[in-house]
């Protein structure tokens, strides 16, 4: 547990070594119109998922969205462009965890 103490109306928090931690998973994603990919936040010992944080396509420019970013399984959206883009890329999605 976490120290908590209050001076002068305000709340300190203490001893927040390690508190929070961010993992970065990497997927392979096509680059095709309406695009999207599963995800899935890893388990890691000792932390709780929280959500995801954000994800960014590597490789190919393309807006992206992850649409249920208070779970640990939710989906990655790609937009809509009129580029005509052949192949496939990366995308990193961000998931926040809190010590358990």
């Amino acid at each position: 547990m976490k120290e908590v103490n209050v001076e002068k109306g305000k709340i300190v928090l203490k001893n927040l070594n390690n508190l929070l931690h961010i993992e970065c998973i990497n997927y392979k994603v096509p680059k095709a119109e309406n695009a999207t990919i599963p995800i899935t936040a890893p388990n890691v010992p000792e932390y709780s998922f929280v959500c995801w944080i954000g994800a960014t396509s590597q490789g190919f420019v393309k807006g992206c969205y992850i649409d249920t970013p208070d779970r640990p399984t939710a989906s990655i959206w790609f937009t809509q462009s009129t580029v005509n883009m052949v192949g496939e890329g990366n995308v990193s999605a961000y998931a926040l965890y809190v010590r358990a």
